[in-house]
């Protein structure tokens, strides 16, 4: 089941039109499917920051500080 992306309109309009094997739903292309995996993560990873930014902006931003300093 695909939750995020780009792919989740697409996939939530398909799967109810048809079942799918699983050769089918196996990627064709890996690298490019490792690079969609990689931008996917990089945005989660943007938005955890921006979470921990503003639940605690003094704790994110000594942190920030403490990595800069090593």
């Amino acid at each position: 089941m695909v939750i995020r992306g780009s792919v989740r309109v697409i996939a939530a309009v398909v799967t109810k039109e048809q079942i799918f094997s699983a050769e089918e739903l196996r990627p064709g292309d890996y690298q490019r499917w490792r690079n969609l995996r990689a931008q996917l993560q990089q945005r989660e990873e943007c938005r955890r920051q921006q979470f921990r930014f503003r639940k605690d902006p003094a704790a994110y931003l000594t942190a920030l500080e403490a990595q800069l300093l090593m």
